[in-house]
């Protein structure tokens, strides 16, 4: 029994003790927080613009043995300014968070679109049955920055050859709380097309207003110069908006393109030419293409006994955009009969491969027309001349 009064008082103290351990915890002392829940974020320091909405991830810490309802509050924020708690895009006030374990949440704050400089609080409380924690974050605001406008392009970087014709999807986004009327304009490399319209739709637009927190989809059309060289070229858009401005880059890389254009110099894929003479044509050799060709050959299909010779006869090389005038001598054959005749003409290289068909009309030599009007002539003579002299008999 002696001993049990003795252990009395000793365990009456130990109680008071931890009863008034809880009963300090119970304040929203940060200390004491740190034995209970807690309440942070990796970064309590942001830097923003006017108009803009700044989220901060958050994490909700319960360092006890029992899952916790947490009620969270946002306990201050500056005049005019709007913040909120959520998840998933859904406003919360209260989080269920197992023990040991961490919950998250995010902070939206709507800052004014006349905000000042200056730096600015918002103070937070996480509570559950007497246990607090709390959380001072700051945003630096910039009144120099645009108020909330931007545009966003879903796939900003796209790949074809010059010959093709590029369309960029884009949405102008005015976050803040005023309607705009924005100018669109873009900065392209010399002889590039660039236009807007509205999505789905073929108008062309040159400015375009949307009303505070608006979305419109954009189309950005662009169309390089026919003989661009392969590469990497970037297009600077811009909207230009009565309180706000943004820009993005659009990047287009031209892929390598082999290509020629064979003809005559007139684009009249017919001529006339005199049996067994020498008869010129001109023709005209073109790379429409974005890369040089080389060791280009050129040939006929000619009919027999015929001649067509080019000068020159081949083409080392034929850079990009560039085009070639060259001679060509047909000979058609000296007994060819006067009428139409077709072949084909090409042009021929390992990369590249172009043709036409040439229509010839010949005509005999005037020499055989004078040569059988004398053989006529000959012949009428010599009647006459034996009438002449057997005819009285």
């Amino acid at each position: 029994m002696s001993h049990f009064y003795r252990r009395g008082p000793i365990i009456t103290i130990l109680s008071l003790a931890f009863l008034f351990a809880a009963l300090t915890c119970s304040s929203p002392d940060p200390a004491c927080a740190q034995q209970g829940i807690s309440l942070g974020t990796e970064y309590p320091g942001i830097a923003a613009k006017p108009g803009e909405k700044v989220d901060f991830p958050l994490t909700v810490s319960n360092h006890t043995s029992l899952s916790r309802k947490v009620t969270l509050k946002v306990l201050e924020v500056p005049k005019d300014w709007e913040a909120r708690l959520k998840h998933l895009n859904r406003e919360v006030f209260k989080a269920l968070v197992a023990p040991g374990k961490t919950g998250n949440v995010d902070l939206e704050v709507k800052i004014p679109d006349d905000a000042p400089a200056g730096i600015y609080a918002v103070k937070l409380q996480a509570s559950s049955e007497g246990l607090y924690s709390t959380l001072l974050l700051e945003i630096k605001v910039d009144p120099e920055g645009a108020a909330g406008t931007s545009l966003v392009a879903d796939y900003p970087v796209l790949r074809g050859p010059s010959d093709a014709s590029f369309k960029f999807s884009v949405d102008l986004i005015n976050d803040s709380s005023y309607q705009q009327m924005y100018s669109l304009s873009a900065a392209a490399p010399p002889g590039w097309e660039v236009s807007f319209s509205p999505a789905y739709q073929n108008e062309r637009i040159a400015s375009i207003s949307l009303d505070a927190g608006a979305t419109k989809g954009l189309e950005v059309n662009i169309k390089p110069p026919r003989f661009v060289k392969e590469g990497e070229y970037k297009i600077k858009v811009r909207a230009v908006g009565s309180r706000a401005s943004a820009e993005t880059d659009l990047t287009i890389i031209i892929t390598g393109e082999y290509k020629l254009n064979f003809t005559t110099e007139s684009e009249r894929l017919n001529m006339t030419a005199v049996a067994g003479r020498e008869n010129i044509l001109k023709l005209k050799l073109e790379n429409p293409g974005t890369k040089d060709i080389h060791d280009i050959t050129l040939s006929a299909g000619e009919p027999a006994n015929w001649k067509v010779k080019f000068d020159p006869e081949k083409i080392e090389t034929l850079p990009a955009g560039e085009s070639r005038i060259i001679t060509a001598t047909v000979v058609p054959a000296t007994r060819a009969i006067a009428g139409d005749y077709a072949f084909t003409v090409n042009a021929s290289a390992d990369s590249a491969y172009d043709d036409f068909e040439l229509r010839v009309t010949v005509k005999t030599s005037t020499l055989w027309g004078i040569a059988g009007i004398l053989v006529i002539v000959g012949v009428i003579a010599g009647v006459y001349w034996l009438f002449q002299k057997y005819g009285r008999r």
